[in-house]
């Protein structure tokens, strides 16, 4: 399966970055570890995340979605995790990580030894992705400005054939 984290991002949304992965699942057919804090994997009935009409992430549109999503079963293709699972057996589970880009998951990544896929948000981000792309580690890099369900499935898709 691939991986997906994005962090803590105090300016991100939460709720439209748990939509955003799932429908990059969706898009790339594969199997997916989402991390995630949203608080509605945990309610009962469990919430499906909605993409937010008009709704952005550090100012990127993150689309439109369900009206409400209450009671909304997760794909099979999906399982989600909180920060509470240990990061190296997730990704010793995984053939490619999409991140933030942050040290904690770029250093995770390499000492797993598998492709990643950095999704920068801010500053040392941007650096430690460019960094991993100069290295050859990353296949290619999605700043947030970037960051789509659509661009995030391409660059899963391609990394997993690349292995």
């Amino acid at each position: 399966p691939a991986l997906m984290s994005f962090g803590s991002m105090g300016c991100a949304d939460d709720e439209g970055l748990a939509a955003m992965g799932l429908e990059a699942a969706r898009l790339a057919g594969c199997r997916v570890i989402l991390v995630s804090e949203w608080p509605g994997f945990t309610q009962v009935p469990r919430k499906a995340p909605r993409l937010q009409q008009k709704k952005r992430i550090c100012g990127v549109v993150t689309g439109t979605g369900t009206k409400d999503g209450v009671g909304a079963e997760l794909p099979s293709n999906v399982l989600v995790v909180d920060r509470n699972v240990p990061i190296q057996y997730l990704l010793s589970q995984c053939s490619v990580a999409a991140h933030s880009g942050c040290t904690l998951w770029t250093g995770a990544v390499l000492k797993g030894g598998i492709p990643q896929i950095p999704c920068p948000f801010v500053g040392e981000q941007r650096f430690w992705s460019q960094h991993m792309l100069d290295m050859g580690v990353a296949s290619t890099t999605l700043p947030v400005e970037k960051l789509t369900p659509e661009t995030l499935a391409d660059a899963i898709k391609s990394t997993m054939g690349n292995r």
